[in-house]
């Protein structure tokens, strides 16, 4: 249902349908990465965390849900952290395009050559 509400737009909803998902099987990482993204487009970058967080808990070698920790932490604004889970993340796949992303992503925004995305769009390069 999550899913099927995404891609209607209707993200509130998608949200509400990951959380219930998550609620009957809470060992699900997959889940938890969907809700993850749900809340990264409503806004609520501290859920998305607590998501993130969750899912690599529960599926630890998964380089691509190190990675989406990262990202959700660039744009949490904890650059630190993201620097290492991303670091993390390119050791465990280092032919990943999207960690590569978002490894440049994160030094730009260290180095003070892009402004700290707020939103993915932003992040994206794109209007919202």
């Amino acid at each position: 249902m999550g899913k099927a509400e995404r891609r209607l737009g209707n993200v509130a909803q998608a949200a509400e349908a990951f959380e219930r998902a998550c609620a009957i099987n809470p060992q699900q990482p997959d889940g938890h990465r969907e809700l993850q993204l749900a809340y990264l487009e409503l806004g609520r970058k501290a859920d998305a965390l607590r998501a993130a967080e969750r899912a690599l808990e529960l599926r630890p070698d998964d380089a691509k849900l190190r990675c989406n920790l990262a990202f959700v932490l660039v744009l949490s604004g904890d650059l630190e952290r993201a620097r290492r889970e991303a670091k993390l993340a390119g050791e465990a796949d280092p032919h990943d395009a999207i960690t590569r992303n978002v490894v440049k992503l994160i030094e730009d925004v260290a180095s003070g050559r892009r402004k700290r995305p707020e939103t993915i769009a932003e992040a994206e390069g794109r209007s919202s």
